[in-house]
């Protein structure tokens, strides 16, 4: 930096500089912060399309990530959603090895072959920000999926989720856990006993699960009507038929309002004489150019 005083020039190193202002901060002088303390803080990236070919770099897949800061004022530079080349194994005979662009290459650590050149990711370099959030409680990313659960029945089983904090690296600290634990496999063990923890319950479809203690209050949702595979109508026209029909309440566990089993009306076709057409309250009607009863 260069300052002039009656014709002088004098020449100031940025370090004297620095010393002098953390000279005068410690004197009570207030500065503004510099432009980088309002580095904007960036979700992980996920794959929100997955890739479109197994094998030689042909594929590509679409990956986003989410602007975490944005609603604290903190816009964030650079992509919301990118394409990236996926499928990079060499691909076997007949198919060429790799897509035009790509060569075999080898990759000396893993000792496999690849299809490159593949774009080099750009390195992760946070810096310190005033965009936490004002509640000081963090910026996370979102929660991994379940992981697969250790057993299949009596609550026996726990399985896991994790996340990370997004802000961390930017020198905001996040509160609360980084991983979430639960018991896992609700249907009821066919050898005893039939559940590890809870206790044994009937659920809406009429199978036996394992309830914890205290119970799960959620609302559940019923599957589509479905009549037994094996199941046949016990009548052959006019809709004088019933067959079982059963329903399930999703996810197991939680609470459906009304029955999980009905008798549904069957034998479409219409009955010939001496049998009434049709069954009250099913009349004759014309369904794709045919008589049946509707």
């Amino acid at each position: 930096m260069e300052y002039g005083q009656n014709g002088l020039r004098l020449l100031i190193s940025a370090p004297i500089i620095a010393v002098h202002v953390e000279t005068l901060q410690k004197r009570g002088h207030a500065f503004p912060l510099p432009m980088a303390v309002r580095a904007s803080i960036w979700g992980e990236w996920s794959i929100t399309v997955p890739c479109n070919d197994t094998c030689g770099s042909c594929g590509t897949q679409v990956r986003s990530r989410k602007c975490l800061s944005l609603q604290y004022g903190c816009s964030c530079t650079g992509d919301a959603v990118q394409d990236q080349i996926c499928g990079t194994t060499v691909c076997l005979f007949p198919r060429t090895s790799c897509c035009p662009g790509f060569a075999k290459k080898a990759d000396t650590v893993t000792k496999t072959f690849y299809c490159g050149p593949l774009p080099v990711e750009p390195a992760f370099n946070p810096e310190q920000t005033t965009c936490c959030d004002p509640e000081k409680k963090g910026l996370w990313n979102e929660w991994t999926e379940w992981t697969k659960c250790t057993s299949d029945c009596g609550l026996c089983g726990t399985q896991s989720r994790n996340r990370t904090c997004a802000s961390q690296p930017y020198g905001c600290s996040c509160i609360g856990d980084t991983k979430e634990t639960k018991a896992c496999g609700q249907a009821a063990c066919t050898t005893s006993p039939a559940c590890c923890t809870g206790y044994p319950a009937v659920g809406y479809d009429g199978a036996n699960f394992c309830q914890p203690n205290p119970p799960i209050q959620c609302p559940g949702t019923w599957t589509e009507w479905k009549t037994e595979t094996s199941a046949t109508c016990n009548d052959t026209c006019g809709m004088c038929g019933v067959i079982p029909a059963y329903r399930y309440c999703w996810p197991s566990g939680c609470q459906c309002p009304g029955a999980f089993k009905m008798n549904q009306a069957c034998g479409s076709p219409v009955c010939t004489f001496p049998r009434t057409s049709c069954c009250a309250p099913y009349v004759k009607k014309i369904v794709n150019k045919q008589f049946v009863c509707a």
